[in-house]
């Protein structure tokens, strides 16, 4: 069985879409969908907590021993505690995918602060039997913190799509995709003498933003962005920093797999990463991009590569992630495990 939540597919939140699509896989593998709640974005009311309640136990009262239930985390944190105590009463087999983990990002729990989001992260993680990570640094970080579970290492988000790749300029355009508040992206309101040229999508663009190099396209749903996408690099990149990735959400990509690079790798289009983040091997092994250490190295390193082998290559991975290969994979390797 697989739960998860459904929320309106028009919904522009990159999260809504990688949740969206590891339920489909889950189905495509054979697994029944249980619908936790209906939602029309991603925050969870109190109505949304106590259907998931209510629909948790119905689904328990059809379960048998030594069933597969695939979780995927975090959905509200109230309502996974009570979805995984009564699931374990159950003596089922619980598979966890995680999404975000909230304390590595330094994210607080209210007053309690970034210890108490550890504590709790930590013990509702703990009553999964299998917990599907980002990458092995994912992995490291937890069993660091002293996690104990069976580990399963996806190695890349999918990304199902079946339209047209994004459409390449041929000048070395790079994409930036996403939330564009300062906060997160704070790097492109401090691009300055850099020549690359900027095609800019999301939201949050702030007003003060200026880059003679750059062109901002607007916002689009996950599903529709690919096929407004004109670019010839994705960039992943995160922080107020030029000069590397900083701040929590920069810090963050040494353990994560950004959605946004399955993003890219769906669209055709190479990426640039940092040379400090958790996919920088992923990357340079399967060469479908490049990496820096900050982006005044763009305009030289780009040069270096043959862009045609680049585009090859990451149409390899392409066919994957459009597919759902990773995570088909990740659930064959639990099942075999079980």
């Amino acid at each position: 069985y697989v739960i998860y939540n459904t929320v309106e597919k028009g919904d522009s939140n990159a999260g809504s879409k990688a949740g969206r699509d590891a339920t489909e896989i889950a189905v495509e593998q054979g697994y029944k969908f249980v619908k936790l709640y209906e939602s029309k974005g991603t925050h969870t009311t109190i109505s949304n907590v106590i259907v998931g309640v209510l629909n948790t136990f119905k689904l328990c009262m059809q379960l048998k021993t030594n069933d597969i239930v695939f979780l995927q985390y975090p959905v509200n944190r109230l309502l996974m505690k009570q979805m995984y105590r009564m699931l374990k009463k159950k003596k089922v087999h619980i598979v966890t995918l995680i999404h975000d983990i909230d304390f590595l990002r330094n994210i607080p729990l209210g007053y309690k602060g970034v210890d108490g989001m550890r504590e709790l992260e930590l013990s509702i993680l703990s009553q999964s039997e299998f917990l599907i990570c980002h990458n092995l640094y994912m992995i490291e970080t937890l069993k660091k913190y002293g996690l104990k579970s069976n580990y399963i290492s996806l190695e890349l988000f999918d990304y199902l799509y079946k339209g047209a790749e994004a459409t390449k300029t041929g000048d070395g355009s790079v994409i930036v995709a996403g939330n564009l508040l300062k906060q997160k992206a704070g790097y492109i309101y401090k691009l300055k003498d850099e020549s690359f040229k900027l095609s800019l999508y999301g939201s949050n663009l702030g007003d003060n933003f200026i880059y003679k190099n750059a062109e901002y396209h607007g916002s689009f749903s996950p599903d529709e962005l690919i096929a407004n996408m004109v670019g010839d690099y994705g960039l992943v990149w995160d922080g107020p920093k030029v000069e590397t990735c900083a701040g929590k959400y920069g810090q963050y990509l040494k353990i994560n797999n950004p959605h946004k690079v399955s993003l890219y790798v769906a669209a055709g289009v190479p990426v640039i990463v940092w040379k400090e983040s958790a996919l920088y091997p992923f990357v340079k092994k399967n060469g479908i991009g490049f990496g820096v250490k900050s982006l005044k190295e763009i305009d030289s390193e780009v040069k270096k590569y043959d862009y045609a082998e680049l585009v090859q290559n990451t149409r390899i991975i392409q066919k994957q992630v459009r597919n759902g290969y990773f995570l088909k994979r990740a659930l064959s390797n639990v099942e075999k495990a079980i």
